[in-house]
C-alpha cells in the first residue's frame, strides 16, 4: 500500500489478514533456516529459531471521502477534512490450542463499558429523588461522584451551545434545591466530577458497569456502529488467517515437522479518536463544531467465545504521560512562570509572593495536575488547568485556562505556552459554593456530558 493512497474501510480486515498470516510464514521460515546447520557438515551446529510471540502495531488515519470512511497510512494535508487518528494492535502467539474455523463479526459477543461514575439506568425513584423535575432517561444524566461515588450529580437537558442546563447535586444523602446552570458552576460538584473523570481516564476509561449490545452491521445507519463492526470484523479475519496458516507446511514435514509451532491470535486493541458533532454523529467539516471521544476495542476469547469490549473516553483530558509533563514543562518556563505568578497574585498573593514559589508549587504539585482542552483553532489550543496542593500547611486550589501551542512532531518543545493568554479563575482554599468558573469550562463538562449520554444511545 502506498502511503499517499486511500482505501476504503472495509480494506482493514484484509490488512489486518495479512499482517497476522505472515507470523507463522516468518516462522517457519527461521525454522527451515537455522535447522540447515543439522544437515549441513560444512556449518556448525546452532539453536534452531522459531517467533514467540509477536505484535503488530498499525498507525494509521481514517478519513470522509464522499460519504464514506477510508484509510490513509500517511496523514495527508487536507485543511478541510475531518481525520480519525486510529491505532491498531494485536498479538500473534504460540498456543496448543486446535485452530478456529472461520469466524464472523456477528458471531462476537458485544459489551458496552460505561464510564464508571455514570448511572446508566437509573431507576424512577432515582429520578424524582435526585434530578430536578421532569427528569427521565433520555433528558438527564446521573452521575456517581465525591468519595466512593456516594454523592450524585445529575444534569437534565443540558444544551452546550447555550452554556445552560438544570442540575441537582447531592452531597452526603441530602440533596440540592437545584438550580439552574447558566454559564456558572459552582466549586463543589465541579471538583468532585473532575477528580470522578481523572480517576476514570487513569484507568484506561475501563472498569465501568458492562452492559451487553447488539451486534454491529454492515449497513448500519449510525455511523460508529458501522465503524466498530470494520474493527471487529478485521479481528476475525486475522484471527481465522492465523488458525489457517500454521507453519506445518510443506517445507515443515519430515524430520522439521517436529518443529513446527501452531500459532493464535492473542490481545486485539484499537483506539479511534472520533470527532463529532453536537448530535453524536461523526463530523464532516473541520470547521464543524467538534468534540473529541475516544472509542477504544478490546476483543479476546472470553470461555470459549470471542468478545468485544466497547468503552470511551476523552483523549483531551490528560493527567499523566508524556504530553501532560509537556504542558508542565511549558508551563515552568521563565516567561509563563512569571505571567502565572502575575496573573495569580491578583486573586492570593500569599500564593505567589515569586517566581520561584510558582516554579516550586509546580514541581511539588504539577503531577496531581488535571490538564484538558476546552477548545481548539488553528495553531492553539484553550486548555484548563486544575491543580490542588498546598501552601504554607493550607490546602489550596489553582484554576487558569490558557492558550497553548502544541506540535507533536517538536521533540524538544512540543507544548509552548502562547504569552499573555492566561486567564486565573480560582486561587485560594477550595470553597466549594463559589461560582469561579467561566462558560468556557462549563461548556466543555456540557460537551462531555452530552456525547456520553448520545454515545450510550448511538451504540446499544
Amino acid at each position: 500500500m502506498a502511503e499517499d493512497e486511500t482505501y476504503r474501510l472495509e480494506a482493514l480486515s484484509g490488512t489486518a489478514a495479512a499482517l497476522a498470516r505472515a507470523v507463522p510464514h516468518a516462522s517457519a521460515e527461521l525454522v527451515v533456516a537455522s535447522a540447515g546447520a543439522l544437515v549441513d557438515p560444512r556449518r556448525p551446529a546452532g539453536a534452531t529459531f522459531v517467533l514467540r510471540d509477536s505484535r503488530v502495531r498499525l498507525q494509521l488515519y481514517l478519513a470522509r471521502k464522499r460519504t464514506r470512511l477510508h484509510l490513509i497510512f500517511s496523514r495527508p494535508a487536507w485543511p478541510n477534512r475531518v481525520v480519525f487518528n486510529t491505532r491498531l494492535s494485536f498479538q500473534v502467539t504460540p498456543t496448543l490450542a486446535e485452530p478456529a474455523g472461520a469466524l464472523r463479526a456477528d458471531e462476537v459477543g458485544y459489551r458496552l463499558v460505561l464510564p464508571r461514575f455514570v448511572i446508566a439506568r437509573p431507576t424512577p425513584h432515582q429520578l424524582d429523588t435526585l434530578a430536578p423535575p421532569g427528569a427521565t432517561r433520555r433528558n438527564t444524566v446521573l452521575m456517581a461522584i465525591g468519595p466512593e461515588g456516594r454523592d450524585v450529580l445529575a444534569v437534565k437537558d443540558p444544551d452546550p451551545k447555550r452554556c445552560k442546563a438544570e442540575w441537582r447535586y447531592t452531597l452526603r444523602g441530602v440533596p440540592s434545591p437545584g438550580a439552574e446552570l447558566h454559564g456558572h458552576w459552582p466549586l463543589g460538584p465541579f471538583l468532585a466530577l473532575t477528580e470522578a473523570i481523572r480517576s476514570w481516564v487513569s484507568s484506561g476509561c475501563e472498569g465501568g458497569d458492562e452492559r451487553p449490545m447488539g451486534a454491529p452491521h454492515s449497513d448500519e445507519r449510525s455511523e460508529p456502529r458501522r465503524l466498530l463492526y470494520q474493527i471487529v470484523k478485521a479481528y476475525c479475519a486475522a484471527a481465522t488467517a492465523v488458525g489457517r496458516t500454521s507453519n506445518k507446511g510443506p517445507r515443515l514435514r519430515g524430520f522439521l515437522e517436529p518443529l513446527a509451532v501452531a500459532y493464535g491470535l492473542g490481545s486485539y486493541e484499537a483506539d479511534v479518536v472520533l470527532r463529532l458533532m453536537p448530535d453524536g454523529s461523526l463530523a464532516r467539516d473541520e470547521a464543524d463544531d467538534l468534540f473529541q471521544l475516544l472509542l477504544r476495542v478490546r476483543v479476546g476469547q472470553e470461555a470459549g467465545r470471542a468478545k468485544a469490549h466497547v468503552a470511551i473516553g476523552p483523549p483531551d483530558f490528560l493527567v499523566s504521560g508524556e504530553m501532560h509533563r509537556a504542558f508542565l514543562d511549558a508551563l515552568a518556563r521563565d516567561r509563563a512562570v512569571a505571567e502565572l505568578r502575575r496573573k495569580l497574585a491578583r486573586l492570593d498573593k500569599r500564593l505567589a509572593p515569586s517566581d520561584g514559589a510558582v516554579r516550586r508549587f509546580l514541581a511539588d504539585f504539577g503531577p496531581s495536575a488535571s490538564v484538558f482542552r476546552t477548545t481548539r483553532a488553528p495553531g492553539t489550543d484553550t486548555d484548563m488547568v486544575l491543580i490542588p496542593g498546598a501552601v504554607g500547611g493550607r490546602r489550596v486550589l489553582v484554576v487558569f485556562h490558557a492558550r497553548f501551542v502544541v506540535d507533536v512532531e517538536d521533540e524538544e518543545q512540543p507544548v509552548t505556552l502562547d504569552g499573555g493568554s492566561v486567564r486565573a479563575l480560582y486561587a485560594g482554599a477550595p470553597d466549594p459554593d463559589a461560582l469561579a468558573f467561566d462558560r468556557e469550562v462549563v461548556r466543555y463538562f456540557l460537551r462531555l456530558i452530552v456525547a456520553v449520554r448520545n454515545w450510550i444511545g448511538v451504540l446499544p
